[in-house]
């Protein structure tokens, strides 16, 4: 799907809020060296939740779970880690759109190191 962004008096897309944040609320220890990334490799599954909450609560983009995923952090992980990140965007994507509503976006979060 090719992404067209809003025109002139139409209506603003709405982004996700802050995927760290989330998870920290669902009860997810974020304080490590690789912050949410941690639950990504750990704990997929609420990073998908997560995902999921953000498209009921009316958010129509994803962003992956990948800001700290970085080769120097991660090493050979790292290709795995980052499309995890986006497939479990895809899915919780995909998954809200076919509950209709329009369609879902996924968005890469991509940190400032590495």
């Amino acid at each position: 799907m090719i992404f067209t962004p809003p025109g002139p008096g139409e209506a603003p897309i709405i982004l996700d809020g802050g995927l760290g944040t989330h998870l920290e609320r669902r009860g997810n220890d974020i304080s490590g060296a690789l912050w949410s990334a941690q639950i990504l490799k750990d704990r997929p599954q609420e990073v998908r939740a997560a995902h999921a909450d953000f498209f009921a609560a009316g958010a129509q983009v994803a962003t992956t779970c990948s800001y700290q995923v970085t080769f120097e952090g991660c090493g050979e992980e790292t290709t795995a880690l980052l499309r995890a990140s986006v497939r479990l965007a895809r899915e919780a994507a995909e998954e809200a759109a076919g509950r209709g509503g329009g369609p879902r976006w996924v968005a890469a979060s991509v940190g400032p190191y590495g």
